[in-house]
């Protein structure tokens, strides 16, 4: 292969990188009856821009699951805002320390839409989850 992505490949060969950071189906809370076990029996963590619930779940694996209400504003800002926190998750789903499930439900006041200013919020509430259910 010739041009600049021929030598990129070649560069390349023998270079093992790990390419699987996708956020998967089995990694997402979808049922309503998951959903309220989370609100009901989970645990809050407040934040500024976030308020999270988690629960322990017993499965080899984190899920996610969000709640962005209408209140948010249209639809094109609804899913922007769940976009940005799925992607804070997959970025920061390593530093969860016990597997649980996990509902986000952001505040209506949260005004700047950019993954900067989400991430560090995420990872102090994984960090906070952590504490709270590390095994002891």
């Amino acid at each position: 292969m010739f041009g600049p992505a021929g030598k990129f490949r070649r560069a390349m060969e023998g270079v093992r990188v790990k390419t699987d950071c996708r956020f998967r189906a089995f990694e997402h809370v979808r049922l309503k009856r998951e959903f309220d076990r989370v609100f009901q029996e989970g645990r809050a963590f407040e934040l500024r821009e976030i308020c999270v619930r988690a629960l322990p779940n017993g499965l080899g694996h984190a899920r996610l699951g969000l709640c962005v209400g209408k209140r948010h504003g249209n639809a094109v800002r609804r899913n922007r805002i769940k976009r940005l926190l799925r992607e804070a998750y997959r970025l920061n789903r390593h530093a969860l320390a016990v597997p649980c499930d996990m509902v986000i439900v952001p505040r209506t006041t949260w005004r700047n839409l950019t993954l900067a200013a989400i991430e560090p919020v995420f990872r102090e509430a994984l960090s906070r989850i952590g504490k709270v259910f590390a095994p002891r």
